[in-house]
């Protein structure tokens, strides 16, 4: 039977990764893999597959917010992969990333417009069209005031009320905005359509050596409050999350202390809905 919530790692591709899983891979439930890592190595993707779990595909290809519109080439490379994986969902960023072709350098936060708000509406359409699975939108570090005439939580709900598209949440990129333009994680999440947020996306660190650096260690008890704040929510249902393992700490979290956060979010959430 099909599961209504997955637990799982962002997995990289590296060595690394190999050999966390036989430690791990008993007590997860899906992997999440970044396209860009397997460009040149996609027979990876079926090493992965061999694992035995479902996967969910990450990427920044799409740049739902170019004004000169969908890159049908790119949407192309993503639905080879998306075929490859049998994936469940595709993640991308509620952002541009290239105008006419040439790279941004970064993933740039929607300017929170009607105007914008219409090219968004119109390419993310041409995407849920034409990719071969469901796609989620995941807010984005905010480097900039977006000069709005909505807050961004207006924005994520005007167009997951105009497009099919759910909502992957990263706390880590609300926790990355106070050194730019601060968004208040609790006052965002009030504002989000929270029945249309698919995935949860929170980095897992190294616990002792977070706590070294007391910044650290504050962040991390301050995400798994968040998600213990979300599961109180009724209207909130996940179908996933999924824990980051590369933080700022040199060294991944130990296998059992992932094991155990893996358990620990079931517990909170698959039983909702």
């Amino acid at each position: 039977m099909e599961k209504d919530f997955h637990v799982g790692i962002l997995f990289h591709n590296n060595p690394k990764y190999f050999e966390l899983h036989s430690q791990i891979n008993d007590h997860v439930d899906a992997y999440e893999i970044v396209l860009g890592q397997y460009a040149t190595e996609p027979d990876v993707i079926d090493e992965i597959k061999e694992l035995g779990k479902p996967l969910i595909l990450h990427t920044n290809l799409l740049s739902p917010g170019s004004y000169n519109g969908v890159s049908r080439s790119d949407l192309q490379k993503v639905n080879s992969r998306v075929d490859r994986a049998n994936a469940l969902w595709v993640g991308d960023h509620m952002c541009y990333s290239k105008i006419k072709g040439i790279e941004s350098g970064g993933l740039l936060s929607p300017f929170l417009i009607e105007e914008e708000l219409s090219i968004y509406e119109k390419n993310i359409n041409v995407i849920t069209k034409e990719l071969n699975c469901p796609l989620l939108l995941e807010n984005v570090i905010m480097f900039y005031n977006p000069l709005s005439e909505m807050s961004l939580g207006e924005f994520f709900t005007k167009l997951t009320e105009r497009t099919s598209a759910g909502i992957i949440l990263s706390l880590e990129n609300i926790s990355q905005c106070q050194f730019y333009h601060n968004l208040d994680h609790y006052e965002f999440i009030e504002s989000l359509p929270l029945e249309k947020v698919v995935q949860l996306h929170c980095t897992l660190g190294n616990i002792e050596e977070q706590k070294q650096i007391p910044s650290f260690y504050e962040k991390q008890l301050k995400h798994f409050e968040v998600i213990k704040y979300l599961a109180e929510k009724k209207e909130f249902s996940p179908k996933s999350l999924i824990w980051e393992l590369e933080t700022e700490t040199p060294s991944l979290a130990s296998p059992d202390y992932i094991v155990e956060k893996i358990h620990w979010a079931r517990e909170l959430f698959a039983n909702k809905g």
